[in-house]
């Protein structure tokens, strides 16, 4: 998995750690609503976001989403016009609008705005 930890850490605002015997690298972050807590294991090319108002970690949170990833970006949103909102984009295999999988983008109100983009392609047809 291609990303720079430190940048993405930043990006979110959030506390990161290192779980060496799992391979997951874990951020918490929150924005006004929300809390977050995101695993990633680069190794195994994979991402778990986890959203909840009071614990996003246990049997049943508000959204639990997984997804393989090969690739995160940060950089500027499409959807603001302040000129300082970020996005940051999740993608499997090609850096391209169908290898998209996840897009965060920071919202001046305080919040993150998060969608999940299914593969334009039939699954069959990416060796699934």
């Amino acid at each position: 998995m291609n990303h720079d930890r430190e940048s993405l850490a930043t990006a979110l605002n959030a506390t990161t750690e290192f779980l060496r015997e799992f391979d997951t690298e874990i951020f918490r972050f929150n924005d006004s609503r929300l809390r977050y807590e995101m695993h990633l294991q680069p190794n195994s090319g994979t991402a778990l976001l986890a959203v909840d108002p009071t614990e996003p970690i246990q049997g049943c949170p508000m959204l639990e989403f997984s997804f393989r990833c090969t690739d995160i970006l940060i950089g500027a949103s499409a959807y603001c016009t302040e000129g300082n909102e970020i996005a940051i984009r999740f993608y499997d295999g090609d850096v391209c609008q169908a290898g998209q999988r996840l897009t965060m983008t920071w919202v001046p109100d305080g919040y993150w705005y998060i969608w999940a983009n299914a593969n334009a392609k039939p699954y069959s047809e990416n060796g699934g």
